[in-house]
């Protein structure tokens, strides 16, 4: 059965790194993009979802250091990764339903 669900995207700098292209799974379950988006970068959306679905972000930058992804549903972190790169960066997490 279909739920809502409430889900935040969040990525902040841990070095270095000031803005980048970030691509989330919006309400309706389509792709958006924020190009040059000021870190931290913080997004909530409530989403109704069903078994299989999956949710994704992921970021961009040509800008060497790290940064932290996370990627939160109710509450709860379901996927995490820290990037470091000397050049730029490209992460994605993502969470499917069950």
């Amino acid at each position: 059965d279909p739920k809502n669900v409430n889900i935040e995207y969040r990525i902040t700098s841990v070095t270095n790194v000031t803005f980048g292209d970030v691509d989330y799974t919006n309400e309706t379950g389509s792709s958006a993009t924020i190009d040059d988006a000021a870190l931290p970068f913080s997004k909530k959306i409530t989403k109704k979802v069903e078994a299989g679905e999956l949710i994704r972000l992921s970021f961009y930058s040509s800008i060497p250091g790290s940064v932290k992804l996370e990627l939160l549903v109710d509450g709860k972190v379901v996927d995490s990764k820290t990037p470091s790169s000397t050049s730029s960066i490209y992460e994605v997490v993502s969470y499917g339903f069950q």
